[in-house]
């Protein structure tokens, strides 16, 4: 009898423990995330938005020193709320961190682009028009951007750089007209970083079987995410 009372003490112990530890179990803020989406214009000024889920609201600390804009969740009996803020370019690029106070999994996003609004750079890549860099509820990636009539777009890994690239090539017949709009998406490695980079061949008219050969690559914007520090973004 005192090893049945013993036994049945022991798993109650045990459920109470596992009970304990689901409700306790934190929320990372890929789940308190439902959504971002950063974009730039034609006239290359860009905008963050981003959506929390439920219970959650973010607070925005301007880091000066990294020039990181800074999001931290906070706990609130609210419904899911949705924010839009200017981001400004800095040293050739904006950076975005969703930060998790505890230690657990952040999400920070780095886009390096050239500043449009300096008349030295207005017209240094020609091809593409605009872009925005989604992250979907269920945690997609996906590239929407819009390029210049006669340019052919085109997909491939650089494994030697380990980056996806969106290959943008400016047709040799001058009237061909191409699908302008185009969205792709992206596959995040095991350790949930992801790089992406539109390459765009300029200088003599290339085709695309020639693409490697082109007079000058342009490797930018660049569109770097990770779940740490480590890519792009200086703590």
């Amino acid at each position: 009898m005192k090893n049945l009372l013993f036994g049945i003490l022991i798993l109650f112990s045990a459920v109470a423990l596992v009970s304990c530890e689901t409700q306790d179990e934190p929320i990372s803020s890929v789940n308190k995330l439902d959504s971002y989406k950063i974009s730039r214009d034609e006239n290359g000024l860009f905008t963050l938005e981003h959506t929390t889920v439920d219970g959650f609201t973010t607070e925005q600390v301007s880091d000066f020193g990294s020039n990181i804009e800074k999001f931290y969740f906070d706990n609130a009996t609210v419904n899911s709320t949705k924010y839009e803020n200017a981001l400004k370019l800095s040293n050739d690029a904006v950076k975005v961190g969703f930060i998790e106070l505890q230690g657990l999994t952040s999400e920070f996003i780095t886009v390096e682009d050239d500043d449009l609004q300096s008349l030295e750079l207005k017209d240094r890549n020609p091809l593409l028009v605009k872009y925005y860099v989604h992250r979907t509820v269920s945690g997609k990636v996906i590239v929407v951007f819009r390029v210049k009539n006669g340019v052919d777009v085109s997909y491939g890994y650089n494994e030697e750089l380990g980056e996806n690239e969106i290959r943008l090539t400016e047709s040799a017949d001058s009237r061909s007209i191409f699908k302008n709009v185009h969205y792709q998406t992206f596959e995040r490695d095991a350790d949930g970083s992801l790089i992406i980079t539109f390459v765009s061949s300029m200088g003599d008219k290339q085709s695309k079987s020639s693409f490697a050969l082109a007079a000058e690559l342009i490797r930018k914007p660049r569109i770097i995410i990770t779940e740490s520090d480590g890519g792009g973004i200086e703590e």
